[in-house]
């Protein structure tokens, strides 16, 4: 709801002054993410130099550049209406009106139509409604071309708030600066703008030369970045779960004493929310597959998770060793 409001409010402002806004963003999110703590970075974040650390993995970080490009190209789709549809408010206003309706559904199936919260339930309806504006696009009319994109944008800032909700736990799990991973996440962003502000020049620059039709060049190109765009979310989408700061909560046992015993445990040896979800199962002798299954996350997520808890608790002698050490915490 907060972002329908911020792009209102986008839409009708003048155009000189929402590209001057705009243009603040890049420098403002360098002064953010290249500024030195302001105290002593919390366990998993840290800062050389005064520079803080890149916060974000190699799949995520693709996913969110790529964003940037796919954003830009498709709105340099029409070129020859383009400056007609900027300067004016209706267009705006239409894609944020169907961004509200899609966030509303998506919401509802969120309530509704799952026993539990699942972040790609958030996310697939979104990569599905950009895909079929891109396979539309190239056949709509004049009439309809407004409708494809209003869609497709829609779809791009479902992706936004997803992106959103994930800087914002990436923060808290890491103990990291809100603001500087949000720096660092919108200069993804802006990195994907730039390079799609290039790959739009040079479409339109070779459309004479050779029989290039851009529309259909995106459709093709935009459809495989979806596909791209839509592996590196889904494979840090466990990072959208709530963290216990946001509302949510412990995968813990539900005896009172157990719960209390792996929270204490939890703060002696620097475990995260998700790390402690993961020893409370390994604790009952659950699998990785069912770990997996069971917190909606990957293989190679449970694993770093498991080899974290064994680091941080000092377990070199396997599963056994893990629950002697378990054992030992609450004897002393």
């Amino acid at each position: 709801m907060a972002g329908c409001v911020v792009y209102s409010i986008v839409a009708l402002i003048p155009q000189p002054f929402a590209l001057f806004v705009g243009g603040c963003l890049p420098a403002t999110s360098i002064a953010f993410a290249f500024a030195a703590d302001s105290a002593d970075a919390p366990r998993g974040y840290s800062s050389q130099g005064g520079v803080s650390v890149f916060p974000f993995e190699v799949e995520l970080a693709s996913s969110a550049i790529l964003f940037g490009v796919l954003f830009v190209l498709c709105g340099h789709a029409f070129p020859d209406r383009e400056a007609q549809w900027v300067s004016a408010v209706a267009p705006g206003m239409i894609h944020v009106a169907a961004l509200f309706v899609l966030e509303v559904i998506i919401t509802l199936v969120m309530m509704f139509g799952s026993g539990r919260t699942n972040p790609l339930i958030a996310v697939r309806p979104s990569a599905i409604v950009v895909a079929v504006s891109l396979l539309l696009l190239p056949f709509a009319s004049e009439i309809w071309r407004m409708g494809c994109l209003a869609l497709a944008f829609a779809g791009f800032g479902s992706f936004m708030v997803y992106f959103v909700i994930v800087m914002g736990n990436i923060s808290q799990e890491r103990g990291a600066n809100a603001s500087q991973v949000c720096a660092w996440g919108m200069l993804l962003v802006v990195a994907g703008a730039l390079i799609g502000e290039v790959l739009s020049v040079v479409l339109l620059a070779i459309r004479p030369i050779m029989p290039i039709d851009y529309v259909s060049a995106l459709s093709i190109c935009g459809l495989f970045v979806m596909v791209v765009m839509q592996w590196g979310m889904a494979k840090r989408y466990d990072l959208a779960h709530e963290t216990r700061e946001m509302g949510g909560h412990y995968f813990l046992d539900e005896r009172p004493a157990e719960a209390l015993k792996f929270q204490e445990i939890a703060r002696h040896f620097s475990l995260s929310p998700r790390e402690t979800e993961v020893l409370v199962m390994l604790a009952k002798g659950r699998s990785i597959p069912y770990i997996c299954e069971a917190l909606c996350i990957s293989k190679s997520t449970a694993q770093t998770h498991v080899r974290h808890i064994y680091d941080k608790m000092e377990v070199s002698e396997g599963r056994q060793g893990l629950i002697d050490a378990i054992e030992q915490f609450g004897a002393q």
